[in-house]
């Protein structure tokens, strides 16, 4: 059979955003901009209505309401710590760390230098 429902936000407006699952064949459809629904279904089947930041509805393929409204999920966060750090220069670092490498390439050339004029 073909079910279909009207999936609908608080304030009645069509939610196109929702999606409703069958959980024994795993098919996935979304709602269309008006809010609807459809989805082949067996009477017994488990029918699952959800959409990000909303309390999932289930409801048998044969009790599936034609008319959904779905309810916003309230979820608390615990016990968040902040914590300050400190912005790194790294700029300053690379130049630090190039003229550090100049400076013995530098270092290395003159003893390079050295030793040829001296043989």
């Amino acid at each position: 059979m073909l079910i279909r429902a009207h999936i609908y936000e608080e304030n009645m407006q069509p939610f196109d955003m929702a999606t409703a699952t069958n959980k024994r064949s795993g098919q996935t459809v979304i709602a269309d901009l008006n809010g609807i629904v459809e989805l082949a279904a067996n009477p017994d089947d488990d029918i699952r209505i959800e959409a990000m930041g909303y309390e999932p509805e289930e409801y048998k393929a044969k009790y599936l309401p034609p008319s959904i409204i779905m309810k916003p999920s309230i979820q608390t966060l615990g016990t968040v710590e902040l914590t300050y750090k400190k912005k790194t220069n790294w700029f300053k670092r690379i130049a630090i760390a190039a003229l550090i490498a100049l400076t013995i390439k530098k270092y290395v050339n003159e003893q390079n230098n050295r030793h040829k004029r001296n043989r």
